[in-house]
């Protein structure tokens, strides 16, 4: 199956505690049911296999840390590159035309979505996922995911700053920058109701969009 078959490439970025998994799942069921394949990469997921990888812990100061490094010295597009290659893999597998989205979240970085524009041409749509900062403290502190130091999560004022740096604030030009990437997006939706009033909005971006 060649890429112009492709209904959509969809990068997904957003804060800490937005909501980015549910958008995902939720966008991937709905677009199921309106018999379209929807696949997901992750470019936090190829991250945490190269820290794995390393025998590193796989905590988000370190996530962080290796991000960037790899971002200076591959440049700073390389984790959307190392997805997009390996989407160009799973569309070879494909035998029939079918109507297809793939969904990339995790973007952090401008470069991310630049790399992602240029390879898929006219058919990757950007979604930034938004909530006010004290929302997303709260999530954050209530979820306890385990890739959160206990130490942090105890602590609301570090919560806050850690929002704050993975936002872009001084940060280098090849780190996290998600505020920038969230400027860049296409579609903007607030996500600080319920699940059942994300499904609206996710209803909406898809008959408007896709």
């Amino acid at each position: 199956m060649e890429e112009r078959n492709v209904l959509r490439f969809v990068g997904v970025t957003g804060l800490p505690g937005v909501g980015k998994g549910e958008f995902v799942a939720r966008l991937q069921a709905v677009l199921q049911e309106k018999g379209i394949a929807a696949y997901h990469y992750s470019l936090s997921d190829v991250l945490r296999t190269f820290v794995r990888q390393q025998g590193l812990p796989v905590e988000r100061p370190v996530l962080h840390r290796i991000a960037n490094e790899l971002r200076e010295k591959h440049g700073s597009g390389v984790l959307a590159t190392m997805v997009a290659d390996t989407i160009a893999e799973t569309l070879r597998t494909f035998e029939n035309e079918l109507e297809v989205a793939f969904i990339i979240d995790s973007i952090r970085a401008p470069d991310e979505i630049t790399t992602l524009r240029k390879r898929y041409d006219g058919k990757f749509v950007m979604v930034g996922l938004e909530a006010p900062l004290d929302l997303l403290v709260t999530r954050i502190i209530v979820r306890r995911r385990s890739d959160e130091s206990a130490d942090m999560l105890n602590q609301e004022t570090a919560v806050r700053e850690m929002l704050i740096k993975e936002s872009g604030e001084g940060e280098p030009a090849h780190g996290h920058s998600i505020a920038k990437c969230i400027e860049m997006s296409d579609w903007h939706i607030q996500n600080t109701g319920s699940l059942d009033d994300l499904s609206v909005k996710i209803e909406d971006f898809i008959d408007k969009i896709l």
